[in-house]
């Protein structure tokens, strides 16, 4: 075991590294539903938010997906038809909606997407995974789950250990100092590259989060302890580089496109540097291995390795062009890789891996 992770680092230097970084994604498109309540499908009058152009809900009912389209019911009560009006941007559609509860309900802060459909639960957004990623950190850095809207039950592993939520490192983390995200609608999970503070000093801090009907049911974390070369000065240095602005539709891969860029270099590591630009650069912990392709490194699919992985997770987000796989790096490292992938080819690897004898999730 130790002998492949040996042949692991060898075979890193030859890869690949990036030095590529965090941009806010583009807003998403904001539509309202009127008489809505204070968050989330709750009753009352008052005002609701929807981000991206989904249907809102609930007082004055659901509108259709469309441009200025709305519905007015009666006063209601209970589960009956909805008080008031409600308005969704994106179509013409006949509203509809059920809805209103009790009269008086306070208006939701515009600021937080509290009826955006991932937290809703109606459908997976950018905003709302980006909400659960932001609502996660601020409940570690308080250390206290129920900041974050994480479902009873919910599975959290630590470097492929199965912890009860609050344990480990929420007893220590403090404030984010430097994220990056990939957000897969299609499956509603996002995989983060960051940087916090705990007792030891700062940590390069992986994270997984699976949101179903509005709530985290898996938690995914790599705390970075122990591995060859980790540098979270790195990973912080390279923020200036743009990696979760959305593309240009011209630009942005498909899923098959960023899977395949994957899986091939995972089958075939280290020779599966496959559509990789000559700018492209790696990152593993926040250090600097070097070009993505150099001597003895090319692409060969198919071809013999010795390691031979497998994806077991892939978060593709298609509209910022990142691709990101989990795996057991050499049977001795819980890892994830993170590829920037733009106008077909791979401009950046950032690696976050740590010691463990499983990932906790097979």
């Amino acid at each position: 075991m130790i002998s492949n992770r040996v042949s692991a680092a060898l075979g890193l230097m030859l890869v690949i590294s990036c030095a590529v970084a965090s941009c806010s994604s583009a807003p998403e498109t904001a539509g309202t539903d009127a008489g809505g309540a204070s968050s989330a499908a709750s009753n009352g009058a008052g005002s609701g938010t929807t981000l991206g152009g989904q249907p809102g809900s609930g007082a004055g009912g659901v509108g259709s997906q469309g441009t200025s389209g709305s519905t007015s019911g009666g006063p209601g009560g209970g589960n009956s038809s909805g008080a008031g009006s409600g308005t969704t941007a994106g179509g013409m559609g006949p509203g509809g909606g059920t809805g209103a509860g009790d009269a008086g309900g306070a208006a939701a802060d515009a600021t937080t997407p509290a009826s955006d459909a991932a937290t809703a639960g109606t459908a997976c957004t950018r905003a709302g995974l980006t909400s659960a990623i932001n609502a996660y950190f601020a409940a570690l850095a308080a250390h206290d789950p129920t900041k974050a809207p994480i479902a009873p039950g919910a599975k959290y592993t630590e470097d492929g250990t199965q912890m009860t939520v609050g344990s480990g490192e929420w007893k220590t983390a403090g404030a984010v100092k430097f994220k990056r995200s990939a957000l897969d609608t299609d499956i509603c999970e996002s995989a983060t590259e960051a940087v916090i503070p705990d007792s030891s000093g700062d940590i390069v801090y992986g994270l997984r989060l699976k949101v179903v009907a509005g709530q985290i049911t898996e938690i995914e974390t790599i705390p970075v302890r122990s591995y060859i070369t980790i540098n979270p000065p790195g990973l912080v240095a390279s923020s200036n580089d743009d990696w979760e602005t959305v593309l240009p539709a011209s630009q942005q891969p498909t899923r098959a496109e960023l899977q395949s860029l994957m899986d091939v270099y995972f089958n075939n590591f280290p020779n599966g540097a496959c559509n990789f630009a000559s700018d492209c650069m790696r990152l593993e912990d926040g250090a600097s291995i070097g070009p993505c392709t150099g001597s003895g490194v090319g692409c060969v699919d198919g071809g013999a390795s010795s390691f031979h992985m497998t994806a077991r997770v892939h978060i593709l987000d298609v509209q910022a062009g990142i691709s990101v796989g989990f795996t057991m790096f050499a049977g001795a490292d819980t890892d994830f890789h993170m590829f920037k992938v733009r106008g077909g080819m791979v401009h950046g690897v950032h690696a976050t891996l740590s010691a463990a004898s499983s990932s906790g999730w097979n």
